[in-house]
């Protein structure tokens, strides 16, 4: 199509609905995984807290320290420490992977944005940020802000032609 359009000396429009939805579906099955995971995680912490509580049942703490002799609650103490270590752990894995969704996200919002911008310079300008931050991005959105990056006028004709429609749904 791209040959036709130029020899009939129209402006080409790339369809900005299907470009965000190529940019979202790598996106939305990462976020996915990362929530499986998170929910995973979450039932191993459930699992630990439930063994932590029956260690606690079964050997009442009591004040003070323990004789070297009751070897019985040394293991014990020392299982509970460790699961509850596990939990920490597990606990800070899910605070990083819901800091990384919440960063998928948010650059979904700014790329929606460029497309929701009302003039051409607004859309290049927050284009040109996302660029400039590319080193920093997952590489899921590396890939998007790359392949956007050759046909970028293309896919903004609609913001500078009222007349364009901006999707060809």
């Amino acid at each position: 199509y791209p040959d036709i359009i130029k020899k009939l000396n129209m402006k080409q429009q790339k369809c900005t609905f299907h470009k965000i939805k190529n940019q979202r579906d790598p996106v939305w099955k990462k976020i996915h995984r990362i929530e499986r995971k998170n929910k995973s995680l979450q039932n191993q912490i459930k699992k630990n807290l439930e063994k932590i509580n029956t260690i606690n049942k079964k050997h009442e703490r009591k004040t003070g320290n323990i004789p070297k002799n009751d070897k019985i609650k040394i293991k014990n103490i020392k299982k509970r420490q460790k699961l509850e270590r596990e939990n920490r752990k597990l606990k800070k894995e899910i605070r990083n992977n819901k800091k990384e969704i919440k960063d998928y996200k948010n650059y979904n919002k700014r790329i929606s944005n460029i497309f929701k911008s009302k003039t051409a310079k607004e859309a290049r300008t927050r284009f040109k940020l996302l660029q400039n931050e590319i080193k920093t991005m997952p590489k899921e959105i590396q890939k998007f802000i790359k392949k956007l990056s050759k046909d970028f006028e293309t896919t903004i004709n609609h913001i500078k032609n009222p007349e364009i429609p901006s999707t060809n749904n």
